[in-house]
């Protein structure tokens, strides 16, 4: 994945940017979540599957990731029924979230891209995880 940080935005790219199959519809509006280690420390985002309701759970549209062009590693994908969940390193626990709705960015290969707004007091220690999957620098 490459992670993109621009005036207040994160913008999380599962297939190449400069692809030629370009995002041609989006699913606004997501239930998404900044993940935090114990040291809060940023280590990913998790993306609902389902509507947050009382009583059955209730699936929506969010499609699967079908294509992914940038390279993961030490990072983790995992896609349930209910949730997207995507680790910048796989083998660290989560120990809290914040919530943070999403735009998920969609093409014929499923999700294209992932845009939050930034969560403000993810600093650059807290950010160690993130930062192999920066184009640039941010912290």
């Amino acid at each position: 994945m490459l992670i993109s940080i621009r005036n207040g935005l994160v913008y999380i790219y599962l297939q190449h940017k400069d692809a030629i199959s370009q995002p041609s519809d989006s699913f606004p509006d997501a239930d998404g979540y900044f993940l935090y280690d114990r040291a809060s420390n940023w280590v990913g985002v998790r993306i609902r599957r389902t509507l947050l309701e009382e009583g059955p759970v209730m699936p929506i549209g969010v499609p699967k990731i079908k294509r992914l062009d940038y390279m993961l590693l030490p990072g983790s994908i995992e896609e349930t029924k209910t949730q997207l969940e995507i680790k910048f390193h796989a083998e660290t626990e989560v120990y809290s979230t914040r919530e943070q709705s999403c735009v998920l960015d969609l093409n014929e290969h499923g999700i294209y891209g992932i845009e939050m707004v930034m969560d403000t007091t993810v600093t650059s220690g807290a950010a160690c995880f993130v930062e192999r999957f920066l184009d640039r620098p941010y912290f």
